[in-house]
């Protein structure tokens, strides 16, 4: 009795496997191309955050030892490639 239960669920899961695996195959697809997606863009920001901050350092640096031309050129890269960072508007204002 116990065995024709077993092979009655086993026949039930075989047929929702038949009937609907391949809907369920790229269910998981999707989840694992967004949650790899958002990762990613997660280790994107941060590495640009970083980038962003460190040309900032370099900017400081190079202004408190009055290399001026220095300076504008980190200021100006930060403000084009880094527009979005709160970096950009300090470059800004240190450049002006």
């Amino acid at each position: 009795m116990t065995d024709d239960l077993i092979h009655d669920e086993l026949v039930e899961v075989k047929a929702f496997f038949h009937t609907y695996g391949r809907l369920v195959s790229y269910g998981i697809l999707a989840l694992l191309v967004v949650v790899g997606g958002t990762l990613y863009y997660r280790h994107y920001e941060a590495r640009r955050a970083l980038l962003a901050g460190a040309l900032y350092n370099e900017m400081l640096g190079a202004a408190s030892q009055q290399r001026f031309g220095l300076a504008s050129v980190a200021g100006l890269k930060l403000e084009h490639s880094f527009g979005s960072s709160p970096y950009a508007g300090q470059a800004a204002l240190l450049l002006a």
